[in-house]
């Protein structure tokens, strides 16, 4: 999923607001946001995003961030309603206690924004008085993440049991602008010819899975097979946009997992690795074909 950084608490209201504009909002307890005292927060673009609440928006009067999916608007510090016009569409995470988020948030429904309610003091709100968490969910927003260079995904020596002369290795590489590198290798050094498939999964921390896929033949010393020894990917280069747009997810966390047989069989590895790596919220197949989600 696409991120926002630049969100930021202003400690005098107990605000949520956008920090990245010159301009840093109208604050209900006068002047300006100060993001002095913040930690650095991002937001998540979409509205379809599980686990969590559309229809957040950014009002371009006050910076702030509120919700727009009631009949109010709620009250601007700047006078009138919030104005959703020149927003996003963001969504926030249900939940106090979710990995990699601060928990304590609160929707006021007297204002329809967001604030921090942890503190003793619950805030000025633009409607008058302190905000009121009475009808909010729980919330958690995301902290900035800090954006990886890169993702290295190295089998190394892959070899297999029963005395099968057999051997290889398989290494992804994988950059912030969705390019990658698939690089397999397979030798042959008995007699009989054999298959064999190796299969990397990738899965972001909301699920999202990434497969990279290979199988082939290899000829053994038999002079009647008549092919080449090993099996070689030549480096398998692209660019996959479902990449770059989960680099902040991947960053956030990942675990990946390496499964390799003497057969060609992919969707058997790939049912071998499911109950293994979890909940699955969607699959992605970079390199090799698309593996069926259930």
């Amino acid at each position: 999923m696409a991120r926002q950084n630049l969100w930021r608490w202003c400690y005098k209201c107990e605000g949520f607001f956008y920090s990245g504009n010159t301009y840093q909002g109208a604050c209900p307890a006068g002047s300006s946001h100060d993001a002095s005292k913040s930690g650095h927060y991002d937001l998540v673009f979409g509205d379809d995003i599980p686990g969590a609440q559309n229809f957040w928006r950014w009002c371009h009067k006050c910076q702030g961030l509120f919700y727009s999916g009631n009949p109010s608007q709620g009250l601007c510090a700047t006078g009138g309603s919030h104005d959703g016009s020149q927003s996003g569409h963001y969504s926030l995470m249900f939940g106090d206690s979710i990995p990699a988020t601060q928990g304590g948030w609160r929707w006021c429904h007297k204002c329809q924004g967001l604030f921090f309610s942890g503190n003793p003091s619950q805030g000025l709100c633009p409607a008058g008085g302190s905000h009121d968490r009475s009808q909010s969910a729980p919330y958690g927003v995301n902290w900035e993440v800090r954006m990886l260079n890169q993702i290295v995904l190295n089998s190394g020596s892959i070899t297999f049991s029963g005395g099968v002369p057999v051997g290889g290795w398989a290494v992804v590489n994988i950059f912030p602008d969705g390019s990658y590198t698939f690089d397999v290798n397979f030798h042959d050094s008995g007699f009989t010819d054999y298959n064999v498939s190796v299969l990397w999964v990738l899965k972001s921390s909301i699920g999202q899975v990434f497969t990279f896929a290979a199988s082939g033949h290899m000829c053994g010393t038999d002079p009647f097979c008549g092919g080449s020894r090993d099996f070689i990917v030549p480096p398998d280069k692209g660019t996959n946009r479902a990449l770059a747009d989960a680099w902040a997810d991947l960053s956030v966390s990942y675990n990946s997992q390496w499964t390799a047989e003497t057969s060609l069989d992919l969707g058997a590895l790939w049912n071998g690795l499911k109950s293994s790596i979890g909940t699955i919220q969607s699959v992605v197949a970079v390199v090799g074909p698309v593996l069926a989600q259930l």
